[in-house]
C-alpha cells in the first residue's frame, strides 16, 4: 500500500543526504522533492522545498546557517510523512484482519441484602446531636418553627471568584494570514478564468496584529493585479493556453540597519502589474515599502521544456514588525519609529 509515497520518501531522504555535501546539484534534488511533494499533495513537504529553494539563491549551501535550517526542516517534515504512512499501513491492515470483539461478561449485581443502610435510629441521634445546641439559641420565638426552619435550610452556592479574562492574542499566525489570502486570490482566479496555484512559505510564523490588517490587504491586491493583468500571455500555444500558472509568496526575517522587518517576495512568470497602488498609502503610514524587480534570463519562466519568453516578476514588501507609535501631543518631543528601507539590492 502507498506505494508512490514510499517511493518518494526514499528518493528525498536519499537527496537529503546530498544537500549539504559540495559537488552536489543542490537546486535539481530540491526541485524533484517539491515536484513530487505537489503531486502527491504533500502541502507542507513542497512549502518547506520551496523555502529551501529560496534560501539556497542566496546563500552557500555549504556554510549558510539559514540553509542548513531550512535543509534540517524539510528532514524532519519528512520524517513525519512517514511516520503518519506507517500509521495508515497498520490501520488498514487491522481493517482487513477484523477479529471478533469478545462480549464483556455480566457484571452481577449486589444482593439487596448486601447493601447496609443506615439504621433510622441512629440518624435521627445524630441530627439531635446537631440541632439541639442550635435550639437554645433561639429567642423570644417558638422552638418548633425554627426546628421547622433549620431542617429546611439549604445554604446557598458559595460565591467564586471571578477570573479575569484572558488577553486576546497579539499576533497573528503567517500561516492563517495566507490561507485568508489564498482563499480570495483562488476565487478572483475564477471569476478570470485563470487557472493559478498559490504557494507560501516562511522563516517567521507570525505577525503583529496591528500591521498584519495592511500586509494581508497589500498582498492581496498584488496578488488580483497579477491574475488581471500579470499572466495575459500571446506567445503560447492554444496547447499551452490553459496552463496553471504559478504565484509564489516566500517570506524572511532581515535587519536594515539596526531594524528588524519582515520581507515578503511576490513571483510569478509574466508581466509587471502596478495596479494595486490605492492599497499602498495605510501600509506606507505604517512604515512599509514595496519595491518591483525583474530577475535574470536564466531564471526565465519554461513550461514543458520549452522557453516561454516569459520573465519572472517579483515585488517586495518590507513589512515592519510593530506599529510605529502615535505622534506625540502639541509641544512634546516627536520621536517616531525609522521607517523601513530595503537592503542593499542583491543580483537575482
Amino acid at each position: 500500500m502507498y506505494v508512490a509515497e514510499r517511493q518518494f520518501v526514499t528518493t528525498a531522504q536519499n537527496h537529503l543526504g546530498q544537500l549539504l555535501q559540495s559537488g552536489c546539484d543542490t537546486g535539481a534534488a530540491l526541485n524533484e522533492i517539491k515536484t513530487t511533494a505537489l503531486a502527491l499533495k504533500a502541502r507542507a513537504i513542497y512549502r518547506a522545498a520551496v523555502l529551501c529553494e529560496d534560501v539556497l539563491k542566496r546563500s552557500n549551501p555549504q556554510t549558510d546557517s539559514k540553509f542548513q535550517a531550512s535543509v534540517a526542516r524539510l528532514a524532519s517534515l519528512l520524517g513525519m510523512y512517514e511516520s503518519g504512512l506507517s500509521e495508515l499501513d497498520r490501520g488498514q491492515g487491522a481493517l482487513l484482519n477484523i477479529a471478533p470483539e469478545p462480549v464483556p461478561k455480566p457484571v452481577p449485581k449486589p444482593a439487596l441484602e448486601s447493601i447496609s443502610e443506615p439504621a433510622p435510629k441512629a440518624a435521627n441521634e445524630n441530627a439531635a446531636k446537631l440541632l439541639t445546641p442550635l435550639l437554645a439559641l433561639v429567642r423570644g420565638g417558638d422552638p418548633e418553627q425554627a426546628l421547622e426552619f433549620l431542617t429546611h435550610y439549604a445554604p446557598g452556592p458559595a460565591s467564586q471568584p471571578t477570573k479575569a479574562p484572558a488577553p486576546k492574542p497579539s499576533t497573528i499566525g503567517f500561516e492563517t494570514m495566507m490561507g485568508r489570502i489564498t482563499n480570495r486570490v483562488l476565487s478572483e482566479a475564477r471569476l478570470n478564468a485563470k487557472a493559478i496555484s498559490l504557494s507560501y512559505a516562511s522563516d517567521f510564523e507570525r505577525l503583529d496584529k496591528a500591521v498584519a490588517k495592511e500586509v494581508q490587504l497589500v498582498l492581496e491586491q498584488i496578488c488580483f493585479a497579477i491574475i488581471r493583468a500579470g499572466l495575459v500571455d500571446e506567445t503560447l500555444t492554444h496547447k499551452h493556453a490553459r496552463r496553471v500558472w504559478q504565484i509564489s509568496v516566500t517570506g524572511r526575517a532581515i535587519a536594515t540597519g539596526q531594524t528588524q522587518h519582515n520581507l515578503i517576495s511576490v513571483s510569478w512568470p509574466g508581466y509587471a502589474v502596478s495596479d494595486f497602488q490605492a492599497a499602498l498609502s495605510d501600509f506606507q503610514t505604517l512604515g512599509g515599502d514595496i519595491k518591483h524587480k525583474t530577475s535574470k534570463h536564466a531564471d526565465r519562466d519554461v513550461v514543458q521544456g520549452v522557453d516561454t519568453g516569459l520573465d519572472i516578476q517579483i515585488i517586495e514588501v518590507l513589512c515592519p514588525l510593530k506599529k510605529p507609535r502615535e505622534a506625540p501631543q502639541t509641544g512634546a518631543v516627536n520621536k517616531q519609529e525609522p521607517a523601513a528601507h530595503f537592503p542593499p539590492a542583491v543580483n537575482m
